[in-house]
Formats: C-alpha cells, structure tokens, sequence
C-alpha cells in the first residue's frame, strides 16, 4: 500500500523578496533576516511546505503619497507614514488575496501585520511581530512626531490586522501588553515565541569554552553594535566605558556601525569602525572574532523592540548589559544571559555591574557560559522553529 506524505501548505507572508541570493549587504538586516531565517527554521520540517507571498507597492501610488506627505508635513510641521495609508493597504490584501485563491494554504503565516490589515480570505492567519503601531508610537525615531491621520491609520490597521489574526505571536512580554492595553485582544490568542540568533553556524560548547577562556581577566573588552547611535545609547555605552576606567577596570568598547569622523574623535578608550555587513565571509569572521573577545555586548538602548543581537552575543558566550526597556527583558534573561538596568540610572549601574562581575572572574564566566546555554536553550532556530511549527498547527485545528 502506497504512503502519502501529508504536507502542512503555508502561505508565508513578507515584506522582502526571499528568493533573492543573501550575498546582497542590504539583505543582512534584521527584518530581512527575520523572515529568511523564520522560514528556514518551519521548514526543517520537511512536512511543511512553504508558499511565498510577497505584496509589491503600485508604483502609480508613488505620487500621490508622496505629494500628501508634504502637504502634512507642511501643514502640521509633522510626518506622514504612507506605510500606513489604506489605500496601500487595501491593495497589498487584493494582491495576498489573489495569490492565496491560487495557492490554496492550509494556513497563511504573516511576518508583522501591515500586510494583512486589510486581507480577506478563508485560511486562518497567524501573525508574528516584535512590536504593536501602539508601542512604536513615540518609541522608535521613525514612530514619532506623525500627524494626526496617520496615528488613525496606524491604529486602524493594526486593530484590523490583529482582529483577522486567529493566532497573534510577539517576541516579547512588552509587546505582547501593548496588543492587550491597546487593542483589546484577548490574551488567550497571544503567544510569546522570541527570534533566534542570525547566524549561518553556531559555534560548539567546547569553541565557547576556549573563546571564554582566551578572555582576559585584567582588562575589560566591551562590544557595542549599532548604526542608530542615539536610539541605542551610544553616547550611554561610550559614558559606562569611562565610568569602568574612573573605577580602576581598564576598559575599551569597540563600536560598530558608527564611522569615527560622525562623531567626532575618538576618546582613548574607544573604537570606531563602520558598519561591518555580514553579507561576504569576511564579514562574518569579522563579527565573529569581535564577538568572540568580547568580554560584554553593551546596549544601554532608550528604545528596542526585541535585540537579535543579544541572541548572538549569546551564541558566543557574551553576556548582555542593557536597559530594561520595550523587548530586552524578554531577550535578556536577568542573571543568566546577561543583566538588565534603569536606562535613568544606567551608567554608574551598569559599569559597577560589570567591575564586579570582572573582580570576581570565576562569576563572569559562569555567566559567559550560562548565556551560551540561553542561546541554546531558547534563543536559536532551532527551537524557535519548533515553537513555530506547534502554532501553526493549532492555528490550523
């Protein structure tokens, strides 16, 4: 008797083109990596058969949206996110909708909410996003300071979004609160999946110990990743590293992402290089070999949604300091991968933090080698795979 495989049909939902080679620089971002590496790891399960949709703006959209977004900011002195504008919106579902009566899913897995806002079609959705329009609002540099109509649309589309959702995934508590406070979701529909580390190899346990082993105890090498140098506290990370040399810990941050000549010149302890993009080999030893020296990732951001890069520092064995802000507290696990602080507070806070964790060496690497086992345990494809495969199966019933 002939056996049939019994395939689980996903239509997967994407801002990005992910049939295009990763050896683009741009295509080493998070949200492209998100989508990339999410749908890798559903379909580690060969039973899982993946559909890609991806909804492409009308270019006959372009002017008009461009014109209205002067008229706001000339009117209002404020800005205008045609990301958010229904009539965007309402085309992107027509186009989703169309593309799924062909495709005929079991179930329609939706990378964020903006392109299902207004989709209508028989599959359930499953949505999975890092933030709400609610909690991006004010938040993050580009969420704020929007005029009026473009606050309603926000609102609207992420009610509507999450109304057509059946299961609604976010990566972090903090998230997960916003969809509740904001746009009375019941909390049963909401589940917490975190991402993974954006990696291509993860290093072995033993790689990890000779990495945490090579570090030295007498000196202090912190890492800072990053190209919103204000939204990620550079100036914060660059005050902390000064704070660590006053208290007698000589200290160095190295900084990635920010080009020296941006911000004037360098003061000793600190290390600028541009932008390092992972998208060639090289790049990917680079980071690799600054993550692997690096005694601390440090992030003292003022706004973050999630911080994949605290995954990967992971990976390495690298705890995280951060502040306690948005997504970190469900990155960082306090004391385990990492430790957490009051951005108000945050300097003298997290420098004694680290002093004392380098005066007592024997603590720092039980907690370099107790992040690697978050990673491990909670912060890798792998695993987030498997979470992700578990809902789209009870999405589907």
């Amino acid at each position: 008797m002939a056996v049939h495989n019994v395939f689980m049909k996903v239509a997967f939902i994407t801002p990005f083109d992910l049939t295009q080679a990763m050896t683009q620089a741009k295509r080493w971002k998070n949200p492209f990596l998100v989508s990339y590496f999410s749908a890798k790891a559903v379909q580690e399960d060969p039973s899982f058969h993946i559909s890609y949709i991806h909804p492409i703006p009308k270019r006959r959209y372009e002017l008009p949206l461009r014109y209205k977004g002067k008229i706001c900011q000339k009117l209002s002195d404020r800005r205008y996110l045609s990301s958010r504008e229904p009539l965007l919106l309402r085309d992107y579902g027509r186009q989703i909708a169309r593309k799924i009566a062909a495709i005929k899913p079991d179930v329609v897995f939706a990378s964020g909410t903006v392109a299902t806002a207004y989709l209508n079609c028989e599959p359930p959705i499953l949505s999975w996003s890092d933030a709400t329009f609610a909690g991006m609002l004010d938040f993050y540099p580009y969420f704020s300071n929007l005029c009026r109509q473009s606050i309603r649309h926000g609102h609207a589309a992420e009610q509507s979004a999450l109304e057509r959702s059946r299961t609604i995934l976010y990566t972090s508590d903090w998230a997960a609160k916003t969809a509740v406070d904001n746009y009375d979701i019941d909390p049963a529909r909401i589940h917490i999946v975190p991402r993974g580390a954006a990696i291509e190899r993860e290093p072995t346990l033993a790689e990890v110990k000779e990495m945490i082993g090579r570090r030295p105890s007498d000196q202090c090498r912190l890492l800072f990743i990053g190209q919103d140098w204000h939204r990620k506290g550079g100036d914060t990370a660059v005050a902390i590293t000064h704070a660590l040399n006053k208290m007698g810990l000589p200290a160095r941050l190295t900084v990635v992402g920010q080009p020296a000549h941006q911000n004037g010149t360098a003061p000793a302890p600190v290390e600028w290089l541009d932008f390092i993009s992972k998208s060639s080999q090289a790049g990917r030893a680079a980071m690799n070999r600054l993550m692997a020296e690096s005694h601390f990732l440090l992030l003292p951001s003022r706004a973050e949604t999630f911080g994949i890069v605290v995954c990967e520092a992971s990976a390495f064995g690298v705890p995280a300091i951060t502040s306690d802000v948005g997504g970190f507290p469900s990155v960082v696990n306090e004391n385990v991968n990492g430790r957490l602080f009051s951005f108000a507070d945050g300097v003298q806070e997290a420098a004694a933090t680290m002093a004392d964790l380098m005066a007592d060496y024997g603590r720092y690497q039980e907690l370099a080698l107790s992040s690697y086992g978050e990673y491990r345990a909670r912060l890798n494809w792998r695993v987030v795979g498997r979470q992700l495969r578990q809902h789209i199966k009870n999405t589907v019933g």
